[in-house]
């Protein structure tokens, strides 16, 4: 049996039901749990065994918490390996970094009387550690330090340099064992190796097969910057990529 598993305290239920129509019709048994639910009602005990697969579609802080009891279940957990460990996208980025992947110059400060040692060329954009949260815009010094007092806990954010190069253009991709999605719905073209090469290292360094990523892409130079990595991905916009989760991934 598949499970997915969401949090009522986000917005990605009709996503998780949306996957679940999809495996209907790909004769698939897939049943949406809300996360803090399967301690209750002997969900854990009665339904999930080692037969079990198991997606997060959340970002939930207790997600290391119930991928320990899953396990003990026998459970296969799809995107396991970067939520079982510090779920910040700060961690993500500099991860992927460290293993060549290209990402934007960021930084993390731990008080607001560190600005100082942001060292990064305006704009610059503040970005909560959450998927799918707070994103600010600000284009100098000024802005920053207005913007800084106003969020609150300085450590549930990171700092990042915007890209903003001429010939370098947004796209998302989600990358499915190996199949790459391009969202952009007018390019029909293949994924160019080098793409395809980066995508691929993403996934080895994260140790993760599904994943979304916002990146910015130079065709012609072949040169690229990547801002975000999903491994909790709903699919939600495409419906490409939801079919494909469902054919390679669930069971």
């Amino acid at each position: 049996m598949n499970y997915i598993l969401f949090s009522k305290n986000e917005l990605f239920r009709e996503g998780a039901e949306k996957i679940k129509i999809e495996a209907q019709k790909q004769n698939k048994q897939c049943e949406v749990l809300e996360i803090h639910s399967i301690t209750k009602n002997g969900i854990l005990r009665q339904k999930i065994d080692n037969t079990s697969l198991v997606y997060f579609l959340t970002n939930d802080v207790c997600i290391p918490e119930y991928i320990e009891l899953l396990k003990k279940k026998g459970a296969y957990i799809v995107n396991e390996a970067p939520l079982s460990g510090d779920l910040k996208k700060y961690i993500l980025q500099n991860k992927v970094k460290n293993n060549g992947v290209r990402v934007p110059k960021n930084i993390c400060l731990s008080s607001d009387k560190e600005t100082g040692r942001l060292n990064l060329k305006y704009p610059v954009y503040i970005k909560s550690q959450k998927q799918g949260s707070l994103v600010i815009y600000n284009l100098n010094p000024d802005e920053l330090n207005k913007n800084i007092i106003s969020i609150g806990n300085i450590n549930e954010f990171y700092f990042e340099e915007a890209v903003e190069i001429k010939g370098f253009v947004l796209r998302k991709f989600y990358y499915i064992k190996e199949v790459i999605i391009d969202m952009d719905k007018k390019n029909t073209d293949p994924v160019p190796d080098w793409l395809y090469i980066v995508l691929k290292n993403i996934s080895l360094s994260l140790k993760l097969e599904v994943f979304s990523s916002d990146i910015f892409v130079n065709w012609s130079s072949q040169e690229y910057f990547c801002i975000d990595i999903n491994p909790a991905s709903s699919f939600f916009k495409s419906e490409k990529a939801r079919k494909e989760f469902v054919r390679n991934i669930l069971i």
